[in-house]
């Protein structure tokens, strides 16, 4: 979950500590001036933007600097004003999450779902307010019944913990289940696990967690990768396939994941999935054991008895 949403249709605070031309949005070119005043003047995106600079810290801004530009150069008045060298926004809005959440405040009040879930992330965890779960439950609801997928992602998890609201792992399920049809990426891995163990009301169904695991796996979601390699090697949910396995189990592998490491070691080893080479499962082992897994420093001694991974 990320500490605060960064909302994209808000793009000109991608590129505000400097000064711009004079522009139709902005005839002074004094960019956060003309930001302010139309805060003040009630435009939602606006304030959602003022928000979320006052929420920056240095890192902050220097992580959003990174994000793509393009997309915000047409749409409403502030994404109109992203300039073309962008600067962290830092001097000209003094980081101040009080007032951060007033902004939020006043455009989730406009029915801003960007905004309604900032609000909860703030309540949520006690960032310029005082930490409300309830309060926090009532703005993420509100943006999630706007599609908002990060906003129904976490609505979900509180209503999986009963964290500020019932307890309702059903409906936590259906949550997740509109933002994994989003895309959400962090949604499709849950809602695989969600699939796989199935439920109190709700059989296991395999197959539709291969589906899932494999719409996550298919956008680098390292944990979505190894459960469809594990259902692809196993013939669970979907037909074997072991040479589909490997291609996910070594991308799972390549991104470090240690288990992973570890399958891929033993691939080499045994010479069932993938040709035998005990060189090469001795460094998948040192990697996995590297990661911390016991099991793999126990086959590197084993490796070592016979002279291998010297």
């Amino acid at each position: 979950m990320r500490l605060l949403y960064w909302p994209l249709c808000a793009g000109l605070f991608l590129a505000l500590a400097s000064r711009a031309a004079p522009s139709d949005d902005c005839p002074s070119g004094d960019i956060p001036a003309c930001l302010r005043a139309a805060a003040a003047a009630g435009d939602a995106e606006a304030e959602l933007a003022v928000g979320a600079l006052e929420s920056l810290d240095e890192q902050g801004a220097a992580e959003v600097i990174d994000l793509e530009v393009a997309a915000f150069r047409r749409g409403p008045v502030s994404a109109r004003l992203v300039m073309s060298n962008p600067a962290p926004p830092v001097t000209d809005f003094p980081r101040d999450l009080a007032d951060a959440v007033r902004w939020f405040s006043k455009a989730a009040a406009q029915g801003n779902a960007q905004a309604q879930y900032n609000l909860g992330i703030c309540y949520l965890l006690g960032r310029g307010v005082g930490q409300d779960t309830r309060q926090a439950a009532v703005w993420f609801t509100k943006a999630a019944q706007q599609g908002f997928d990060e906003a129904q992602l976490v609505l979900a998890t509180l209503l999986f913990a009963g964290r500020g609201v019932t307890e309702d792992r059903g409906e936590a399920v259906r949550w997740v289940r509109a933002a994994a049809l989003q895309g959400n990426a962090t949604a499709q891995l849950l809602l695989g696990l969600a699939e796989e163990e199935g439920g109190k009301d709700r059989a296991p169904d395999v197959a539709e967690a291969a589906h899932w695991f494999r719409a996550a796996a298919q956008q680098d979601t390292v944990l979505a990768a190894f459960c469809l390699a594990s259902l692809e090697e196993g013939g669970r949910g979907l037909p074997r396939n072991i040479p589909d396995a490997m291609i996910w189990y070594r991308k799972a592998a390549e991104a470090g994941y240690a288990p992973a490491e570890l399958k891929m070691g033993d691939a080499y080893w045994d010479g069932n999935a993938l040709p035998r080479d005990p060189h090469e499962a001795a460094s998948w082992y040192r990697r996995a054991a590297a990661d911390g897994l016991p099991q793999a420093e126990t086959r590197l001694l084993i490796l070592k008895k016979e002279g291998i991974g010297e």
